[in-house]
């Protein structure tokens, strides 16, 4: 009677974790096909002579004159996250979906939480809309954290797309170390290079209004498609009573080519 009880409790949220996954893929990969339709060729108002010093010789580093303008990528990586005042870290499996021109952003995320129970996160960023959802067995919502965490990670990924900086016209300061900073609405951002490469090996991003932070860091960089972009980064997240530590390495990187779930 227990076994066929156990079994007959397993076999319900497996189910649930496979309903609640499928709708989810389906909004993520009919979103993104959208997405990826229309964009387009990005125009460059800016040419590497209107930035500072140190921004010409990171994009002459990250992002040869030969290479193809980006248009769209797709980022496939894996993980892990710890929760602040925790010891174990709950591994992850991410695919991102961006775009140039439009500026966009699609993220799905699972997390194993535990033996047969996992957790989806969804990510949208668009000039219209900026959600994200969390659901525990992919059905049951959770509360979200606030809503421009996801700005501060679309600012973070520029570094996969390191043509951002020829699109958008900033008021850059650089700092007596070396780092350059601005400010985005009411995100402040610092960029930090490496002294000798000049390499983008960091970015941290403070919310004035909601004191939530992002801080990047990014390591082993490899050339995919002539563009110079990390493989390995970390991520630490944090909000007024929670603070997330995230390890992750990029499994598989694709740009310019029609949507594909993968």
């Amino acid at each position: 009677m227990i076994a066929t009880i156990i079994f007959l409790v397993m076999t319900l949220l497996i189910t649930l974790d496979s309903i609640g996954s499928k709708r989810l893929r389906a909004k993520v990969i009919r979103l993104g096909k959208h997405f990826f339709a229309e964009a387009g060729i990005p125009n460059y108002p800016l040419t590497e002579q209107d930035l500072p010093q140190i921004l010409q010789r990171y994009l002459q580093l990250a992002s040869p004159k030969e290479a193809a303008p980006i248009q769209n990528l797709r980022l496939k990586i894996k993980g892990a996250v710890q929760i602040q005042g925790r010891k174990s870290w709950t591994p992850i499996e991410a695919k991102q979906f961006l775009t140039t021109q439009p500026d966009q952003m699609l993220h799905y995320e699972d997390r194993t939480l535990a033996f047969l129970v996992s957790q989806k996160i969804f990510r949208q960023l668009t000039v219209e809309q900026n959600l994200q959802r969390k659901a525990v067995l992919s059905n049951f919502p959770q509360k979200n954290v606030p809503a421009i965490i996801n700005q501060m990670y679309r600012i973070a990924m520029i570094t996969w797309q390191p043509n951002w900086f020829l699109i958008n016209k900033v008021e850059w300061e650089a700092s007596e170390a070396g780092e350059l900073l601005t400010k985005l609405g009411s995100i402040e951002v610092k960029f930090r290079f490496d002294g000798t490469t000049g390499q983008l090996i960091s970015s941290e991003c403070v919310d004035i209004d909601s004191g939530a932070s992002i801080k990047y860091e990014y390591s082993d960089f490899e050339e995919t498609e002539s563009y110079l972009v990390p493989m390995r980064f970390e991520v630490t997240e944090s909000y007024p009573g929670k603070q997330f530590q995230y390890r992750f390495q990029v499994t598989g990187l694709i740009y310019n080519e029609d949507f594909a779930w993968w």
